[in-house]
């Protein structure tokens, strides 16, 4: 009986089990073509129009993909919003404080939360925000 069970593990550790289906995986790496996504974020008629991802990507638009998020990513660095060295704001400075305390209450968090939606409407790819949501 012992050899079976040692059979049956032995065999499901074997085979390969995935999750999702292969088309939702991401099992390689490409290098970032940026002067595709410049020109594709830029242009007024492109389906990669920046304004045009960003206002679906606001409304929380489920049919958006791994290569529209992407040109989302990529392409805000192409916008006239994005200040790569853009100093602390005084959200962020208020985020830490509210996080600095010992037991942060539920108030607190709510107020985090407004705070980080406040940054997100003037850097939306702010990674340490999105890591505090």
């Amino acid at each position: 009986m012992e050899k079976v069970k040692l059979l049956i593990i032995a065999l499901l550790l074997s085979l390969k089990i995935f999750a999702q289906d292969n088309g939702s995986v991401i099992t390689s790496f490409e290098k970032i073509d940026f002067k595709d996504i410049k020109t594709e974020v830029l242009a007024k008629k492109s389906n990669f129009n920046f304004e045009k991802l960003f206002k679906r990507y606001q409304l929380n638009d489920t049919t958006l993909d791994i290569v529209d998020y992407k040109y989302l990513y990529y392409g805000y660095t192409f916008t006239d919003k994005y200040e790569p060295y853009a100093q602390n704001s005084e959200q962020e400075k208020k985020i830490n404080k509210l996080l600095g305390k010992p037991n942060p209450s539920t108030t607190d968090y709510k107020n985090i939360l407004k705070l980080t939606t406040e940054i997100f409407k003037e850097n939306p790819f702010d990674l340490d925000m999105i890591w505090i949501t």
